[in-house]
């Protein structure tokens, strides 16, 4: 009684240590499973910290799965998040895949930030059309000047100038110029054929207070 007693509980405890070993192994495995499939992940989120920008770890799955992780992904996130762009990763990953550089758009759009009709989904066309819209820009927020010459209309002879710069710093139409001209002759041939009265200076201050005056450039400008 005694010897089979003890059997049983020799037996007992070999199933006992056979379950915790196989639990173990279980166990193991199952870290040895999270970490080959979490790894890449981490090391996604790292590769961003390094570069100053901030993601989650579902964020990092997901770029790890669309094999859009990249420098000049995080870099663009970093100036939107240490810039308070309204500007989502979502956004950037979508320029990123489709071929542009969301770093040199937020690198554009942080320099220029100050000229209001300037978007990040209008650089990010830019950008994708392969135009060199930085040196636009720059060209576009020279002053220009706007002559027209010995402008018959009626029994006026006009002679106009102006100087402006384009308002969102994007000048790129080549015509840009004779629109604008054009703009101008018809508004002035619209005013001159309703003017009434020959007080020439009277008429040239109307001209430029109400006529063509800030807001109506505001307007016109691209």
């Amino acid at each position: 009684m005694l010897l089979f007693l003890t059997t049983q509980t020799l037996i007992s405890h070999t199933i006992d240590k056979i379950n915790t070993n196989q639990m173990t192994f279980f166990i193991l495995l199952l870290i040895a499973f999270i970490s080959i499939f979490s790894l890449p992940v981490i090391l996604v989120q790292l590769q961003a910290k390094r570069l100053n920008a901030k993601i989650t770890i579902s964020e990092a799955f997901k770029l790890r799965a669309s094999k859009s992780a990249s420098e000049k992904l995080f870099k663009g996130l970093a100036i939107v998040q240490e810039n308070n762009f309204n500007i989502s990763l979502s956004d950037l990953e979508t320029l990123h895949l489709a071929g542009g550089n969301p770093e040199k758009v937020m690198t554009a759009l942080l320099k220029y930030r100050d000229i209001k009709s300037l978007s990040f989904q209008k650089l990010s066309a830019l950008e994708l059309a392969g135009l060199d819209y930085e040196a636009s820009i720059e060209d576009s927020l020279k002053d220009k000047t706007l002559r027209i010459e010995s402008l018959k209309i009626g029994q006026f002879v006009i002679n106009y100038e102006a100087v402006f710069s384009n308002r969102i710093g994007l000048g790129l139409e080549e015509n840009q110029n004779e629109n604008l001209e054009s703009k101008i002759i018809d508004r002035l041939t619209n005013f001159l054929m309703n003017w009434e009265g020959e007080d020439k200076l009277k008429m040239q201050h109307y001209i430029l207070t109400n006529v063509l005056n800030v807001e109506y450039w505001d307007r016109i400008l691209v």
